[in-house]
């Protein structure tokens, strides 16, 4: 019999202990294996001490030895914390009368062997021990193992968490101060500047401020997805519509570098169940993600076909190109294609967004290029519906109705109540709209806000909805419970975009819900609402 090999187990030891050199010595020729090792002790006290410093299979104790006997040995390995629960087999060279077997299971011992002994018989004994502390190890490790996957994973969501809520937070914070520049800039426009030079930095001021707020909106999108927050309303709708909105809001991304625009859609309709605010985003990151990487003047093509039982939408370029190695990772977040692309602007955000959406509408996105200065096209297949009646052109979903409620006095300029604890936010504000015609007045808080609505009755209040006193939705629910008329027109303008913020809002007495950071244009029309 020979003990069990272990060479994808990894070795083990035995320890033997006789007072005598020439017993070990014979245990050792028995016993040892090239991944069992046999460790020697010449008495009770170098026996425990090794117990203190080693891991052993199994014991096998000489019960007669000068000292400490064997039993004492065995109670205080038992006793110990490294060898509680260490197999330990007594050799005598006498039979055991009743009390001293009963004196040697109460040490610990699990079995006895008496000398002279049959080799066999002793390798087959220790072969079982060894192997069962072999399983015994590999299970301890495989547990170790689980624990500290468990313990990595769970490191990641936390991490991944806290990524999240850091882009949320920057991202939110971000929209109260391009509030104030999105505005100012909005009143340069309308100051009459003879000097050329003002107009082209007005422009170059206003180009980066879209750029900029675009950056924002990513990152909030990118923070929505990641915690679960992005919910669609489908609807049948023509893809060809969809489309040609993507392609209107990309027009400036377009325009600005010369693209050569080729559109290629069918002459029937190509209808899906699909958010067709969703898609056009997709479609809209394709065309400008095409354009960014194509040379001044250069072609972007864009078609959208039937294949079977799906729709395929394709934007080609023959610009920048996509090496191979990368076609298999451009879709995943703050991913550029290759060093040095973050000079052409965004956060490598704008293609994980487009997978994503797309994947939520079960279909599919890919991205083709035979490499550097090739161009790409990238591909999205959606599912095909059978056509409703109302499936056509122009059948575009129009965004819900605000609820709009009489404002202003005939004759008189709009009186307009902006709240917000933010100066910078309130100057802004109050600039464009007196620039704009209407008469103007600012408070810092919510508190301030009542006293300012019963003093001066404004037809149109601007509400930010975070202020340290009373939030908006405290003064809204108390000027709606004070007045039995339903004025002034309460609108809110906050950071906060999450989903059901704007029925929130609705619902607490507000006539509409607008997102900072506004421009001008947003302003007029709101103030201007009846």
């Amino acid at each position: 019999m020979t003990l069990p090999s272990a060479s994808s187990h990894g070795a083990v030891d035995i320890l033997a202990v006789d007072d005598v050199p020439a017993n070990l010595t014979v245990l050792e020729s028995v016993l040892a294996q090239p991944d069992v090792g046999v460790v020697r002790a010449t008495s009770g006290a170098e026996a425990l001490a090794l117990m203190m410093t080693r891991e052993f299979a199994m014991v096998i104790l000489d019960a007669q030895m000068p000292e400490l006997d064997g039993f004492e040995v065995a109670r205080r390995i038992r006793e110990g914390e490294h060898g509680s629960t260490t197999p330990i087999i007594f050799l005598t060279a006498f039979d055991l009368g009743a009390h001293e077997v009963r004196r040697a299971y109460a040490s610990g011992a699990v079995d006895f062997v008496v000398k002279p002994f049959d080799p066999d018989v002793l390798r087959s004994k220790v072969a079982v021990f060894v192997e069962l502390f072999r399983k015994s190890r590999e299970a301890a490790a495989a547990a170790r193992e689980r624990v500290e996957a468990a313990t990595r994973e769970a490191a990641h969501r936390r991490a991944d968490q806290l990524k999240d809520e850091f882009l949320a937070t920057l991202a939110h914070e971000l929209r109260t101060p391009l509030t104030s520049l999105v505005v100012a800039a909005d009143c340069l426009e309308r100051v009459p500047v003879p000097d050329a030079t003002v107009t082209q930095l007005h422009g170059l001021i206003r180009g980066q401020l879209t750029h900029l707020c675009r950056l924002v909106e990513d990152l909030l999108e990118m923070s929505r997805f990641t915690q679960g927050k992005i919910a669609l309303r489908p609807v049948t709708i023509d893809l060809r519509d969809v489309v040609q909105q993507a392609i209107d809001l990309s027009r400036a991304a377009i325009d600005a570098q010369g693209i050569d625009l080729e559109v290629g859609l069918p002459a029937q309709p190509v209808p899906t169940c699909a958010d067709p605010v969703r898609l056009a985003q997709v479609a809209s990151n394709l065309i400008n993600n095409a354009a960014k990487f194509s040379p001044w003047g250069g072609r972007v093509a864009v078609s959208l076909e039937r294949a079977e039982h799906q729709a395929l939408i394709k934007v080609r370029d023959w610009g920048r190109g996509i090496p191979p190695p990368d076609l298999g990772r451009i879709f995943e977040p703050f991913v550029q294609s290759e060093v040095g692309d973050t000079w052409r602007g965004g956060l490598g955000i704008g293609l994980a967004l487009v997978r994503k959406l797309v994947e939520l509408h079960e279909g599919s996105v890919w991205a083709n290029s035979e490499g550097r200065g090739r161009g790409a096209e990238f591909v999205v297949a959606l599912p095909l519906t059978e056509a409703s009646a109302d499936t056509g052109r122009g059948a575009r979903p129009q965004p819900d109705p605000l609820p709009v409620h009489e404002t202003g006095r005939e004759g008189e300029p709009t009186r307009v109540l902006v709240v917000d604890d933010n100066a910078e936010v309130r100057r802004a504000l109050q600039l464009f709209l007196q620039l704009a015609g209407h008469s103007v007045t600012t408070v810092d808080s919510g508190r301030a806000a009542l006293a300012e609505i019963e003093r001066s009755d404004p037809d149109v209040v601007l509400l930010d909805i975070d202020m340290p006193d009373l939030d908006g939705y405290a003064v809204a629910r108390t000027v709606r419970a004070s007045r039995a008329d339903w004025r002034p027109r309460l609108v809110a303008m906050t950071g906060k975009v999450e989903p059901g913020e704007r029925a929130r809002a609705l619902r607490t007495g507000f006539d509409a819900h607008v997102p900072k950071p506004v421009d001008g244009r947003t302003l007029i029309r709101i103030v201007a609402e009846r």
